[in-house]
């Protein structure tokens, strides 16, 4: 969570990670156009707020599950631990609202609870696949 306070402030501003994406983009696509560069920033920053909190979402299923995903699948723990992510993503975005380089979206909540959602999906199929009948 610390980690994703930090990312919101304007370490994680898109002219900030431009910095590093820009060349990166160059580098892979020769010389993209201004548009194509734009989409691609966008795509990359949008997996980014997915994966984040999909590994939240583990995290908290885990943590509500005592430390261990070895144990059966629980929707109770993993209710909580939705509800624990899209909360945060939600005072997230709040935070970055009062960051001048940055803005709150409610679409970035969304994107979020998808991303959490996911990886809670991750932990169904792995709690299933470990515990299945041999």
């Amino acid at each position: 969570m610390i980690l994703i306070y930090v990312v919101s402030t304007d370490l994680g501003s898109s002219n900030s990670t431009s910095r590093f994406l820009v060349p990166l983009l160059t580098w892979l696509l020769g010389e993209p156009s201004p548009e194509t560069i734009h989409m691609f920033r966008v795509i990359i920053r949008k997996c980014g707020h997915l994966f984040e909190y999909a590994v939240l979402a583990i995290l908290c299923y885990r943590a509500f599950a005592g430390g261990r995903l070895r144990v059966p699948w629980n929707t109770r723990n993993a209710a909580m631990a939705a509800i624990v992510a899209i909360v945060y993503a939600s005072t997230d975005e709040c935070h970055q609202s009062f960051v001048t380089s940055r803005t709150g979206s409610a679409t970035d909540v969304l994107i979020d609870a998808v991303g959490a959602l996911g990886g809670l999906t991750l932990v169904y199929l792995w709690s299933n696949w470990r515990n299945r009948p041999e």
